[in-house]
């Protein structure tokens, strides 16, 4: 895992991802590609995947 790596920090890259593709076309793949990690490691954060992160993006206001 990428050190320094945390739960803010993957909701600001996907809210970024998220603005310039769309909520719809965010995937944990891509995510973690943006991150340079594998995807796997997102559940660490995110232990409910990508439905989890969609509900923390709602919250950030995504």
């Amino acid at each position: 895992m990428k050190a320094g790596l945390n739960r803010e920090k993957i909701i600001e890259a996907a809210a970024k991802l998220a603005d310039e593709k769309g909520t719809a076309d965010l995937t944990l793949s891509g995510l973690a590609s943006a991150l340079g990690i594998k995807p796997p490691s997102l559940y660490k954060h995110f232990g409910g995947g990508l439905e989890e992160l969609n509900r923390e993006l709602m919250l950030y206001g995504c």
